[in-house]
């Protein structure tokens, strides 16, 4: 996870126990860190990952997750106490915890796994150009 974004992520996680509207909305940022660190930086939040699910950047199952985040970091940062209620307790805890998994998802798909991907291409690429064809 890019330092500034892991920031964010702790942010969220520290106010936690406090305020679970505050670490939605903080998750909700950080989607958007990463958005703009894989190269997604105009539009909409919607809109930019409406983008990276259809370039391949994102598979079906992550985009439903990033939305899903998306919409509650929009709930709680707009005040819809029918989505994220922290009267709720222990249930809306939960849900917090889920969206915090659901960050280290998609950091996975759009920033880690192509970051692998990509030494691994080099390091195949120099033995290759080592050995000839």
């Amino acid at each position: 996870m890019p330092p500034a974004i892991r920031e964010l992520y702790e942010e969220a996680r520290g106010v936690l126990p406090a305020s679970s509207r505050a670490s939605a909305a903080l998750l909700r940022v950080a989607l958007e860190g990463l958005l703009e660190e894989a190269g997604y930086e105009k539009g909409s939040l919607a809109d930019r990952l409406k983008r990276a699910h259809e370039e391949g950047k994102l598979n079906a199952k992550i985009y439903e997750l990033a939305e899903a985040l998306r919409l509650a970091g929009n709930a709680a940062a707009h005040y819809e106490p029918w989505k994220i209620d922290p009267s709720q307790g222990q249930e809306d805890r939960e849900i917090i915890l889920a969206l915090f998994e659901f960050l280290n998802e998609v950091t996975e798909e759009l920033i880690a796994k192509p970051k692998r991907l990509e030494e691994m291409k080099q390091k195949l690429s120099g033995r290759l150009r080592e050995e000839g064809p």
